[in-house]
């Protein structure tokens, strides 16, 4: 396992070829801007890819791809390399749960636009 101590002090985006996502993970948790950078490129397009998978009426698109990089650092805060998880497997939970989560509540506190269309008021007394 590389030393997580010299990749806190200004480890490019180029030095972590070499070691594993564990590893990048632990330094970005750590504070490693770098290694936050790193991870968030490397997990772009899967989180971009899940968050087409939910349509949320009343959601922008941009706003579930930022609850996707939420849920990306909340992997990366919450990552513990003892627990014997591969940290793709964590985050690719996190960022499901916290795009579930979204989904949730937006069913929740946004209308859909059926149920709109019968609050007219001459429908709701016919």
């Amino acid at each position: 396992m590389a030393e997580i101590s010299t990749l806190k002090r200004g480890a490019k985006s180029e030095g972590f070829a070499s070691l594993s996502e564990e590893e990048v993970a632990l330094a970005a948790k750590s504070g490693n801007q770098d290694a936050t950078e790193w991870i968030v490129n490397r997990y772009k397009e899967f989180i971009k890819m899940r968050s087409h998978t939910f349509y949320l009426a009343g959601a922008d698109q941009e706003d579930v791809m930022q609850e996707g990089m939420l849920g990306l650092y909340k992997a990366i805060l919450g990552f513990e390399d003892d627990k014997g998880a591969s940290f793709k497997t964590f985050a690719e939970l996190c960022i499901n749960r916290q795009l579930q989560r979204f989904a949730a509540i937006q069913r929740i506190t946004v209308p859909s636009k059926t149920f709109l269309e019968r609050l007219n008021l001459g429908q709701l007394f016919s």
